[in-house]
């Protein structure tokens, strides 16, 4: 029997890897993308953050995932009321991270910035 170097071969074990670890962490990424577009479209349902929706998602996200503890907020700075803080718990919770109240004016702190040029 003859085959072609490119042909299939039935009676041959072909092993095969479920998925690298380059399209398990897309993966993540793309669900962690998911998960901030849902609360980025509640969030712009806020007066505040009408502006909200001029920010992409990965933009939003790495607003999230780079906000130290360590930065400062200042007393003029936009706290969140009970309704935003909850949209962030939400989801700080469904992105597996922990965050407080001052991560979340933080985070608020860096979108203003950047939808209130």
């Amino acid at each position: 029997m003859y085959f072609d170097e490119n042909d299939y071969d039935s009676s041959e074990d072909y092993e095969y890897n479920e998925f690298t670890a380059d399209i398990i962490a897309e993966f993540n990424y793309n669900k962690k993308i998911e998960i901030v577009s849902f609360y980025k479209e509640k969030l712009s349902k806020e007066p505040e953050f009408i502006g909200i929706k001029n920010i992409c998602a990965g933009k939003f996200l790495s607003f999230i995932e780079d906000t130290t503890k360590s930065e400062k907020l200042i007393k003029k700075d936009y706290k969140l009321n009970f309704e935003q803080y909850l949209i962030f718990i939400d989801m700080y919770s469904e992105l597996n991270l922990t965050g407080n109240y001052h991560i979340f004016n933080l985070v608020t702190k860096k979108i203003f910035e950047k939808i209130y040029v």
